[in-house]
């Protein structure tokens, strides 16, 4: 079984229903609050049903954690564990801004460790990064790596930028980076702003607010790792979370060892 298939195939099914119903009347609909905690919509729902459509057709047995609708099973549950955002920036969506995303990752088991194959999907433009384990990781079917940059006054950083979620302090914590970048990028979607890092688009991508869900990191973090790139947790140590919503987890994911270490000795000057 060709599990990167599995992935690209339930992407690009919800990329189909997402185009096709963002603009519908109901897309906007509120549905409730999601599992991960946001306002969960019935654009984000149709997502959510094409991704579990496919995977029920290749799956007699599975479980699936899911930013909407919690834990949910195929058969009678167990592994494989697959983790989906739907969509990760359902307020561009909504909008018309065109930065969307929507991500899968498949684990063997329920730590962020334990994951074997995952995609992330630029909804708008249907670019799409996969990875699997031992294979590498791909944009569009092309092998990609990361960038060799070391230094922040030569990166292109990507960084979550929502305050109102960081909390008092925060920008003040990540002045230093801020000011000594090269270029600062936001898009709305971090999932795909992680993917980023995989083939160079950005030299790293940083969110220290210690809010993103599993859902929001797990396909990303494990196709830059794949692709030999760095990924740590807010504190430097490699980032590894057992899979349940509950957990948050601040991330930083870098090219290069040294654009990383850079990163992290400015976060130790602030504190």
């Amino acid at each position: 079984m060709n599990l990167m298939n599995i992935v690209e195939e339930a992407l690009k099914a919800a990329r189909q229903e997402v185009l096709k119903g963002r603009k519908a009347p109901t897309a906007r609909k509120t549905m409730g609050i999601g599992a991960g905690g946001d306002v969960s919509r019935e654009i984000d729902l149709v997502a959510e049903r094409a991704v579990l459509d496919v995977l029920r057709r290749h799956f007699q047995n599975a479980t699936i954690l899911s930013e909407e609708s919690g834990e949910l099973k195929i058969g009678v549950g167990g592994l494989p564990l697959f983790i989906l955002d739907p969509i990760d920036g359902s307020t561009n969506a909504l909008r018309g801004y065109p930065s969307f995303s929507s991500s899968l990752a498949i684990a063997h088991g329920y730590e962020l460790s334990m994951v074997r194959a995952a995609g992330v999907l630029n909804i708008p433009s249907g670019d799409l990064f996969l990875a699997e384990e031992g294979k590498g990781a791909f944009f569009n079917g092309l092998r990609i790596k990361p960038s060799e940059v070391r230094k922040l006054s030569e990166a292109l950083l990507a960084i979550d930028l929502n305050v109102r979620r960081g909390g008092y302090g925060y920008l003040e914590r990540i002045s230093q980076i801020l000011l000594k970048a090269r270029h600062v990028r936001f898009l709305g979607t971090d999932a795909l702003e992680i993917a980023f890092v995989s083939s160079g688009i950005c030299d790293a991508f940083v969110d220290l607010r210690n809010f993103l869900r599993v859902t929001d990191i797990a396909a990303a973090a494990f196709i830059v790792r794949e692709g030999k790139g760095i990924v740590v947790d807010g504190e430097g140590n490699p980032l590894n979370v057992r899979m349940d919503l509950k957990q948050r987890v601040s991330i930083i994911a870098s090219g290069t060892k040294e654009l990383c270490d850079e990163i992290l000795s400015c976060l130790r000057r602030e504190a």
